[in-house]
């Protein structure tokens, strides 16, 4: 389960599908099967994938797309651990890294490095991401706190549920003129002159709400 999302005005009135897809990194027929079994709510309810968005409500995603079998270790996938004891296990990601498998990435992540270094953690939490009680974006790097006892994997959730942990995120922003591709509604081209129009970049606009 990911972490409550308030929609920013930046997706207001983007269909849910697109929307979580894209922060994400999930397929979109990944998102629209969770979408079809109620594993991606809105303010507590049930929407279709054709549901657009509203500004403020919230998206809060309660399964993640099923890999075909749990992670093997891999000890070519380094990872660097700032601490470790019984109970737990803090590693410093690096932005590149995905954490645990998923949909398109079945492999050569955090995890299957985890495993290859500590082998017990395979028997923590869920078995398709042992160990995970959360997890930062592939493109985001930071400090990844990990359960490596079951005691330490319930605690971590209850805190991270009950937003007990204090977590927090620093981003570099940086503004361009941006302009809308004739063919692609989403802008992706940067100081093309006069067809350029200023504008905060997408992933600006939700590093800005992850924060406050």
């Amino acid at each position: 389960m990911t972490e409550p999302i308030p929609v920013p005005a930046v997706l207001a009135g983007e269909r849910v599908d697109r929307a979580v897809a894209l922060l994400t990194g999930w397929s979109r027929a990944d998102v629209q099967v969770l979408l079809a079994r109620g594993a991606i709510v809105i303010d507590g309810r049930t929407v279709s994938k054709s549901h657009k968005l509203i500004e403020g409500t919230v998206i809060e995603v309660l399964e993640e797309p099923t890999v075909g079998a749990p992670p093997e270790p891999d000890a070519t996938v380094e990872i660097d651990v700032r601490h470790a004891d019984d109970d737990v296990i803090v590693v410093a990601k690096p932005a590149g890294l995905v954490v645990h498998p998923g949909a398109g990435h079945a492999d050569g992540t955090l995890v299957n490095g985890l495993l290859a270094r500590f082998p017990d953690v395979a028997a923590v939490g869920d078995e398709y991401r042992p160990g995970i009680v959360h997890r930062l974006d592939r493109d985001t790097s930071g400090l990844l706190v990990v359960a490596r006892s079951q005691r330490a994997y319930d605690s971590l959730v209850e805190q991270i549920s009950t937003r007990a942990v204090d977590r927090r995120y620093v981003a570099l922003v940086c503004d361009n003129d941006l302009f809308h591709h004739p063919e692609d509604r989403w802008p992706h081209a940067v100081d093309v002159g006069a067809l350029a129009r200023y504008a905060r970049s997408f992933s600006t606009a939700l590093t800005r709400v992850a924060m406050e």
